[in-house]
């Protein structure tokens, strides 16, 4: 008997399955995510002849791709300015950027701070003596203030000092305003008497001013101011030994005599 067997004949079916999704942007920066699944199933196995065993089916592949990409980006600037006048300022910028998958992070300050303090007018004490010998009853002489500063200054701010030695008790001490240009002339000014302590000078006669007498506008002289200062008795008193002394008739500039701002010293030396 004779048996044959044929070769089977092979039938393949392929199946195939694609998916996809994709988020939306997220943020500043977008989030992409990606699947696909692809099958291929393997063929039927080819029918056996007589007495022949069928052949083995294919196969079946499978395969599967996935992608994932996710980005984030965060930047933060922040900026603050702080300034004061008696004569603070501060400053401060603070910038900072960071990245989230693979991005860089940088930061930066910057601070800078400038103070001052009070400050006062710049003013010019000028001066001359109406007597001008060694001893006299009484120290007579002139002042006047120039305002050399950009702004306007109240006369009423101002204090003068003229610096002595007393040879009388200052229980007996007297002052006279002869004449002032100022508004309101001597009515609009006071006049006091103080214990010192330093070369050529154990006294100070201090002029003041009252609202009234108003105010220097920038570069403007106040006009002369014509004092005496002298005893009850009226006294001789020696002038040569006296710290804001000088024997001149002439107007001048004179450090020895001092201009106070609002009690601050703005002009002169103090002995």
């Amino acid at each position: 008997m004779t048996s044959s067997s044929g070769a089977g004949s092979s039938v393949s079916t392929t199946s195939s399955t694609t998916s996809s999704a994709t988020s939306g942007t997220s943020g500043s920066g977008g989030g992409v995510a990606s699947t696909t699944v692809s099958s291929s199933a393997g063929g039927d196995g080819g029918a056996g002849g007589v007495g022949g065993a069928g052949g083995d089916g294919g196969a079946g592949v499978t395969s599967t791709t996935a992608s994932s990409t996710t980005s984030s980006t965060t930047s933060s600037t922040t900026s603050s300015t702080t300034s004061s006048s008696v004569s603070t300022t501060a400053s401060s910028t603070t910038s900072a950027t960071t990245g989230v998958g693979g991005g860089s992070a940088t930061s930066s300050t910057t601070a800078s701070s400038t103070t001052g303090g009070p400050t006062t007018p710049a003013l010019e004490l000028q001066y001359a003596a109406r007597e001008t010998g060694a001893e006299s009853q009484q120290l007579s002489f002139q002042v006047r203030v120039k305002n050399t500063s950009a702004e306007s200054v109240a006369l009423s701010d101002l204090t003068i000092r003229y610096w002595f030695t007393a040879d009388v008790a200052i229980v007996n001490l007297r002052s006279a305003c002869d004449h002032a240009a100022t508004t309101g002339g001597c009515d609009n000014t006071v006049r006091t008497f103080g214990a010192a302590s330093g070369t050529d000078a154990d006294r100070y006669f201090e002029l003041g001013f009252v609202a009234a007498a108003g105010s220097l506008a920038p570069g403007a002289t106040s006009g002369e101011v014509q004092l005496r200062i002298y005893s009850a008795d009226y006294d001789r008193m020696t002038q040569t030994d006296d710290y804001s002394f000088e024997a001149t008739t002439a107007w001048t500039p004179s450090m020895q005599l001092t201009v106070y701002h609002d009690g601050e010293l703005a002009w002169g030396v103090e002995p």
